[in-house]
């Protein structure tokens, strides 16, 4: 019964001790508010077969892929794009029925985007890992985009490898 007595003047010191002190006021140099739109978000699931470029076996891979993709709006006016991918994934080898994982996140930044177009290139990099002794391979996907003003398509390419480690 003790403790409920105390409670309240507990919180009452605590809004005292919080409002105590120099007044809370903005700063005289407030940055703009930062705007982020989210303008895509989706969750697909993979299934995939891929040729082992260590065994020559074909591996059977699935699981889900999370992309987010978003712009924001600086203070200044700048907008800054951002790719957001999560993949994770298990992969099976048709042969020897070798277990593969893939877990990874790749986050793609394009600052400076102007409103008349886009162009952005990047390139990812991950491992899939082999267990129980199955060779890891090293998974390279590399993109480029060009959007004129009206949102089409001028230039786009997609270069994908895998390679033995």
């Amino acid at each position: 019964m003790r403790l409920f007595s105390i409670l309240p003047a507990m919180l009452a010191g605590a809004i005292a001790l919080g409002c105590a002190g120099d007044p809370t006021q903005p700063s005289a140099e407030l940055a703009g508010p930062h705007h982020a739109v989210v303008f895509h978000e989706r969750t697909q699931i993979i299934g995939s077969i891929i040729e082992s470029s260590c065994t020559g076996e074909l591996i059977e891979l699935s699981g889900t892929s999370h992309e987010k993709i978003s712009l924001t709006e600086t203070a200044t006016g700048v907008f800054h794009l951002r790719f957001y991918f999560h993949i994770h994934g298990v992969g099976t080898g048709l042969t020897t029925g070798a277990s593969f994982v893939l877990d990874a996140v790749e986050v793609s930044i394009f600052p400076d985007v102007e409103e008349s177009f886009f162009q952005g290139t990047d390139e990812f990099t991950t491992v899939l890992i082999g267990k129980a002794g199955a060779p890891n391979e090293v998974i390279r996907f590399k993109y480029h985009l060009t959007l004129n003003a009206n949102g089409t398509t001028t230039s786009s390419f997609e270069d994908f490898t895998i390679r033995c480690t």
